[in-house]
């Protein structure tokens, strides 16, 4: 199983990504030099190979490869990047306001020892807002409050 998520993993870093024909932006990127263009959205694919547990708390775990679309999207107040897609309703220098997504998978009762006997465990979803504080910045250092709230289905 550790060959199969390694070779995820590295299938994972040859991604290929296509750059969008449409308006360039000015990034507002700390780390990249002020002024430089950037396209206004790329799009790529990778494979990603994940490690989750069954259900939350679950001490048993499984391995996916799952095909793992790369899409980066720099608008005005929606954005798609490392940090994730999201909307920022509210950007000041210390508090963020955005919409907090997260999933898990169906587990397999048969499966999982813990819960043999029990019925299945569905897939969900969840989201909501999401309220990003940050308490300390120092350079090389980052304290961040974050508190997600989120429905789930």
């Amino acid at each position: 199983m550790k060959r199969t998520v390694c070779l995820a993993l590295w299938v994972g870093a040859l991604t290929a990504t296509a750059h969008a024909a449409g308006p360039e932006i000015t990034t507002d990127v700390p780390s990249e030099p002020s002024g430089k263009q950037r396209p206004l959205w790329e799009l790529g694919l990778g494979v990603a190979g994940l490690r989750l547990p069954d259900y939350r708390g679950s001490d048993q775990y499984r391995a996916y490869a799952l095909p793992l679309p790369y899409v980066v999207y720099r608008g005005k107040w929606l954005k798609a990047d490392r940090e994730g897609a999201r909307a920022l309703l509210v950007d000041v220098e210390r508090v963020k306001v955005d919409v907090s997504v997260a999933a898990s998978v169906p587990t397999r009762s048969r499966d999982n020892a813990a819960r043999e006997g029990m019925p299945d465990l569905p897939a969900t979803g969840e989201i909501g807002p999401n309220v990003n504080i940050t308490l300390l910045r120092t350079s090389g250092t980052k304290l961040d409050l974050r508190l997600p709230l989120r429905g789930a289905r």
